[in-house]
């Protein structure tokens, strides 16, 4: 499954106004972290991916996917089905075999 964090990131950033800087900051994830992702790097830290998918309140299907989703109540979680998928993805890119 493709990951579209390094097109979907940059999207997020233009609607909103905000910069790199801004989002680090905002959400203690490295400015490196972020722009390594909107490079095409995969992540590394299912934290950090959940941190911004909740700081621009989108799904993560949405973030990593394209995939339109409704959004989360706070009380909700906003994994759905995709957590499962994403924590595999992360895992196998420690592991080099992306």
């Amino acid at each position: 499954m493709q990951i579209f964090l390094d097109t979907q990131l940059p999207l997020l950033l233009k609607k909103h106004h905000i910069s790199v800087a801004q989002l680090a900051r905002s959400t203690n994830v490295p400015a490196k972290t972020l722009y390594q992702w909107t490079y095409g790097h995969h992540p590394r830290n299912f934290n950090q991916v959940m941190a911004i998918a909740q700081f621009f309140n989108v799904s993560l299907e949405y973030l990593l996917f394209k995939k339109e989703a409704p959004v989360a109540k706070e009380s909700e979680s906003i994994c759905g089905h995709y957590e499962v998928l994403v924590i595999r993805k992360i895992n196998n890119s420690k592991e080099g075999t992306v």
